[in-house]
């Protein structure tokens, strides 16, 4: 019997994480030494080096250098927490939450600032993946394996709706910047846009051939981009649920999707170890950032567009001036595949996780 292409993606997962585990576990207490910022990897040599050996960015046209500390970890206590697969995360729109999914089937809310857990919701009936904050920060959304999309209510922590439609894992969720329309992508090879008011379904897009990985609104939320396993990204009509274009370019499956603050252009990353910046205008990728052996699983640009971090399978970091296509950063490697990566909606913070490690909250300090 053959393999979903994301079935292939995990199996290598979980060989990393096997191999990590014994690490991570053996470490003890050194765990929490190296999440305060001691040097891990050593950056190439075109980086430059802080005092303690924490990598930072380069000059870019004289401007200031950007240095990069842990000033956090979720959790703050390691052994205080069960230690679970951390998937996704995501902040809330005042940065003052970050929202994990797992493995477990919970999704775990953290105080951004501290790093203490809030509370932990549970309902899922399966692993847990996709999560976005409402703009208004009132809700929650989510989805699971469980082939549903769950609402939870931020002010009673109370599960508020559940959304059923598709036929497959609900891999990713984003929400509409006036937080009306929800879009949902799956298994399945669909995207769902739903009316978060109603629970019912405005439009079911079809055209991928391969499971739907990544779904994200414009920023202004009048298109809908969609990457998949069938390695390309699709760009939709919100209104009337329309294929507008199809980005051709990657040779493999297609992990994550995002727009520049502008909405103007689309960076997509891939298990073939590159990222793209798209083009709307043209639908030409006018920059790939880089070509690597491991499969890049996060995407997050910064909150003025002028840097991208991409996290990978290996445990790797990496930020990019979006003008330049210049490797600007490196960040201390995790031990586990990054697939959270996000930057807070006010710059001030990037988080990366993924596996069964905790997450990093990084920092940038001006010098």
């Amino acid at each position: 019997m053959s393999r979903s292409p994301r079935s292939v993606f995990r199996s290598i997962e979980f060989i990393v994480l096997a191999i990590g585990v014994a690490v991570a576990w053996g470490v003890g207490n050194s765990a929490g030494s190296r999440a305060q910022g001691q040097a891990g990897s050593i950056p190439p040599a075109s980086h430059a080096t802080g005092a303690q050996g924490q990598p930072h960015a380069a000059a870019a046209h004289g401007g200031p250098v950007a240095h990069w500390k842990v000033r956090a970890t979720l959790p703050k206590n390691l052994n205080a927490v069960r230690r679970v697969a951390i998937y996704y995360l995501a902040f809330s729109a005042d940065s003052g939450t970050i929202a994990t999914t797992s493995h477990d089937g919970t999704v775990r809310l953290w105080d951004a600032h501290s790093g203490e857990l809030k509370t932990t919701l549970e309902g899922h009936m399966g692993e847990v993946w996709g999560v976005a904050f409402s703009p208004d920060g009132k809700t929650l959304a989510t989805g699971s394996t469980d082939q549903t999309v769950r609402l939870w209510d931020l002010a009673t922590h109370a599960e508020k709706g559940v959304f059923h439609g598709h036929s497959g894992e609900v891999w990713s969720v984003s929400y509409s910047p006036d937080g009306k329309t929800l879009a949902s992508g799956s298994k399945d090879t669909t995207v769902i846009l739903w009316d978060v008011a109603s629970g019912k379904a405005r439009h079911e897009l079809r055209g991928h051939l391969g499971e739907i990985s990544s779904v994200k609104f414009s920023p202004d939320g009048k298109t809908v981009a969609s990457g998949s396993w069938d390695n390309n990204v699709m760009v939709w009509d919100a209104a009337s649920g329309r294929l507008e274009k199809t980005l051709w370019g990657h040779r493999a499956a297609v992990t994550t999707v995002a727009f520049d603050p502008s909405g103007h252009e689309i960076a997509s990353s891939s298990v073939d170890g590159s990222v793209r910046i798209w083009n709307l205008a043209d639908s030409q990728d006018r920059l790939t950032l880089f070509k690597r052996d491991a499969p890049i699983a996060s995407l997050s640009y910064s909150p003025r567009g002028r840097a991208l971090a991409a996290g990978d399978l290996d445990g790797s970091v990496r930020l990019w001036n979006t003008a330049t296509g210049d490797e600007i950063a490196e960040l201390q490697k995790h031990t586990y595949p990054v697939h959270g990566l996000s930057y807070s909606p006010d710059g001030k913070t990037l988080a990366a996780g993924g596996g069964v490690e905790y997450v990093k909250l990084w920092s940038p300090v001006e010098k």
